[in-house]
């Protein structure tokens, strides 16, 4: 709970700190920002291309398999990755992509549903960054996405 609670205040802070910069002039750090979303459901990932893809460039993998494939390939700023069922894939999703060393640092944001707090902390001891939890407001994914793009400033692959 702890945890949780200061990942909070600092995603608060963080997110304050992007909106002054944003607020003076700031640019992102990210030239060409991708963002991989790794989900099944095809109503999902369009919903989120919708609400990304006038800034950021977004690519999508259906499982674990093309999820590494294509982080690798095309070496996101940051991963979006929708846990389902009981948590495990999403799990060994996070395992995956912190094994490969081009993708190693890369921003994990999990899309998790509501009432399930275990595969939240499960992928978050696998590697993941941090959480949302589904069904989402547009605003919150944008601003987690843009400010882990902001925190990564693109360091990971660049």
């Amino acid at each position: 709970m702890i945890s949780r609670c200061s990942l909070a205040i600092e995603n608060a802070l963080t997110y304050d700190r992007l909106r002054t910069a944003e607020a003076g002039g700031a640019q992102s750090l990210v030239r060409s920002p991708k963002v991989l979303l790794a989900d099944r459901d095809a109503t999902a990932v369009g919903r989120v291309r919708e609400l990304l893809e006038d800034d950021l460039v977004v690519l999508h993998a259906v499982d674990a398999g093309e999820l590494i494939r294509t982080a690798e390939d095309e070496r996101p700023d940051i991963v979006l990755l929708n846990v389902d069922g009981d948590g495990r894939d999403g799990v060994t999703a996070c395992r995956l992509l912190r094994s490969c060393p081009a993708i190693r640092e890369t921003p994990i944001i999990l899309l998790v549903p509501a009432g399930h707090p275990d595969q939240v902390l499960a992928a978050i001891e696998a590697g993941a960054n941090d959480y949302l939890i589904r069904p989402f407001a547009p605003a919150q994914l944008r601003a987690k996405t843009h400010t882990w793009l902001l925190r990564s400033g693109g360091k990971h692959h660049r």
